[in-house]
């Protein structure tokens, strides 16, 4: 449940960084934009998306991570070699994701037009 939220979260955010006012056949693109980021979380970069296919569309679709990856409680927040994601230690890094992308908002005015891009979008879906 919880890598679930925060694969929602990170589709989000990475729309509201873009200004993206949808993501549909993007995904994969926003995902890899994501940790291609300056995080904590940049150590999913790369290889062949396999956060993307093996844990987002895992979870997403058929309640599963794919692959041999687990979603663990304890060890480290990613341990390649034992294929596993330390949940609660990802939620943590990518709430400070989150919080540093509210400061950005009050501080970096191209961040803030791109936030209001997407939310003009989010509004219009209300319609």
């Amino acid at each position: 449940m919880i890598m679930a939220i925060c694969c929602l979260i990170i589709e989000t955010l990475e729309s509201f960084y873009q200004g993206m006012p949808d993501t549909r056949k993007l995904s994969s693109a926003m995902f890899r934009s994501f940790f291609g980021r300056d995080t904590t979380l940049d150590v999913f970069a790369g290889d062949n998306d396999w956060f993307y296919k093996d844990i987002r569309c895992g979870i997403l679709h058929q309640s599963e991570a794919r692959n041999g990856w687990r979603i663990v409680r304890r060890g480290r927040l990613l341990d390649k070699s034992r294929k596993s994601i330390n949940a609660t230690k990802f939620i943590r890094e990518l709430r400070t994701i989150v919080d540093t992308y509210a400061e950005q908002l009050e501080k970096d005015e191209e961040i803030w037009l791109k936030f209001k891009k997407k939310m003009k979008a989010v509004c219009k879906n209300c319609d």
